[in-house]
C-alpha cells in the first residue's frame, strides 16, 4: 500500500520445457485518475525446477526488522523427499526480501499449500497454513511464522508424515501445530478470518479432476477455539453448490 509494488508469483516454463517457480514485481503508479504500471522485473527463482502442479501458490506481503519481506509458499513438485531437504526451495515456506535477494527457508515439509492467510486477532500473531495430502488429510497449520525458528512440517512423501502430531517450538502448550485434519481430500483454496469473534470462512474443492459438485466445491464457516492452549478449528458447511 505504501510504495505501490504489486508481486506477481507465477511458474515459467523455458524453451526446454523445464518449469521454474517465480516471482516479479512492478510498481504502480497513477496520474489523472490512470493507474500505470512500470514492466514487471524478476526478482526470484527458485533454486531448483518445479512441475506441473505443486508450484507456488500464495503469499503475503509482512514487515520483519521494519523491512518488508514477502512470506511464500512453494509446492515440491511431486517429490516429497525434497520437502524435507532444507537446501531446495522447494515443499518450503519462503522469507524473501522485497529485493529478492537473500531469499530464507522459514519451514520445511509443506506437500502442495494453496493458503496462507494472517489472523488479525490473534496476540500471538500466528498464521494459517492450508496444505493438501495426497488423497486425504488435508490440513490447517497454525503457529507464528516470523520468529527466527525454522519449523517442520514433517511431509516427506508418506501418508503417515502427515499422521504425525506437530508440536509447536514456539508455544510449548501447543502439542500440534496440524489444528485440522480432514479424513477425504477437501482442498482449502481460500481462508478469511472475521471478527469480533474467530469466525474463519473457508473455500473448499473436492478431490482434483472430480467432476461431482460435491463433495467439495463449497463454503465453510467454522471457529477457532482454545487460542491460549491447543487450538482447535471446527467447520461446517454454509453454502454447498447446487446440482444444477
Amino acid at each position: 500500500a505504501t510504495n505501490k509494488l504489486v508481486f506477481l508469483l507465477y511458474a515459467y516454463k523455458d524453451a526446454d520445457g523445464t518449469i521454474f517457480n517465480r516471482i516479479s514485481s512492478f510498481r504502480l503508479t497513477e496520474k489523472r485518475g490512470r493507474l500505470k504500471a512500470t514492466q514487471p522485473k524478476l526478482i526470484y527463482q527458485a533454486n531448483v525446477p518445479g512441475n506441473v502442479s505443486h508450484q507456488i501458490t500464495d503469499g503475503l506481503g509482512v514487515t520483519v526488522n521494519d523491512q518488508l519481506h514477502l512470506l511464500v509458499l512453494i509446492g515440491e513438485g511431486f517429490k516429497g523427499e525434497m520437502a524435507q531437504d532444507p537446501s531446495v526451495h522447494a515443499g518450503k515456506l519462503m522469507l524473501i526480501p522485497e529485493s529478492g535477494t537473500n531469499p530464507q527457508v522459514k519451514a520445511l515439509g509443506i506437500r502442495n499449500a494453496y493458503v496462507i492467510a494472517p489472523n488479525p486477532l490473534d496476540d500471538h500473531h500466528r498464521f494459517f497454513i492450508a496444505d493438501t495430502g495426497p488423497d486425504k488429510y488435508d490440513r490447517i497449520i497454525y503457529t507464528d511464522l516470523l520468529t527466527d525458528q525454522l519449523l517442520n512440517f514433517n511431509w516427506d512423501g508418506t501418508t503417515q508424515s502427515l499422521l504425525q502430531p506437530l508440536p509447536d517450538p514456539i508455544f510449548p502448550q501447543v502439542k500440534d501445530m496440524v489444528i485440522l485434519r480432514l479424513p477425504e481430500t477437501r482442498t482449502f483454496t481460500g481462508l478469511a478470518i472475521h471478527p469480533p469473534t474467530h469466525t474463519v470462512l473457508a473455500t473448499v474443492m473436492g478431490q482434483t479432476g472430480s467432476t461431482l459438485n460435491t463433495p467439495g466445491k463449497e463454503i465453510w464457516q467454522g471457529q477457532l477455539t482454545n487460542l491460549e492452549s491447543q487450538p482447535q478449528l471446527k467447520f461446517s458447511p454454509l453454502i454447498v453448490r447446487h446440482p444444477d
